[in-house]
């Protein structure tokens, strides 16, 4: 069973705890009910990536060993990033994959949530990825010098690919909703 079944109870409350602190002049940082944070405390970042469906295939991009910022050179990743202060995650995929690729998405449901720990000098250590369904509505094809290869493939076939664990793990989850 995928985490978008199993927990709609925490989704709803998630989203209730973001609704509450939206625009209601919360001090940046705070969680309501939990108080602030302080300068020194360390937290996971959230991350968006993108399942983008197009013909019945899914984008998946290979990150470049140029890649300075990477984590995973040569492997093949999903595409999106990390979700900057203050921005809707549907606003974080819909910019991450138009640095990332100039492509254009309808962002639609969370499917798969995942953790995993970085090991890059200046950078946070523990992320925690969100998996979003997309649909490809516009712009040509485009990678940045991040990536050096980019496939369409078959959902079910993913596993002729070098894909990074965390989004082995998201084709799972993708391959048990769409059946």
């Amino acid at each position: 069973m995928s985490w978008f079944i199993v927990s709609k109870f925490k989704q709803a409350k998630i989203a209730q705890m973001v609704e509450h602190s939206h625009g209601k002049g919360e001090v940046p940082g705070s969680i309501p009910g939990l108080g602030s944070m302080s300068e020194t405390e360390k937290f996971a970042v959230a991350s968006v990536k993108a399942f983008i469906e197009k013909d019945g295939k899914i984008l998946i991009l290979r990150e470049s060993p140029k890649y300075k910022g990477g984590s995973q050179h040569g492997c093949f990743v999903m595409p999106g990033g990390k979700v900057n202060e203050g921005e809707p995650f549907s606003q974080s995929i819909k910019r991450e994959l138009k640095e990332e690729c100039n492509i254009e998405v309808e962002v639609g449901k969370i499917f798969h949530v995942e953790e995993w720990f970085i090991d890059v000098p200046g950078k946070p250590k523990h992320i925690v990825g969100m998996y979003f369904i997309c649909h490809h509505t516009g712009g040509d094809l485009n990678i940045c010098d991040e990536f050096d290869l980019y496939e369409w493939i078959n959902p079910k076939e993913y596993q002729k690919y070098n894909i990074n664990i965390q989004a082995q793990k998201a084709f799972e989850a993708y391959n048990e909703i769409i059946n």
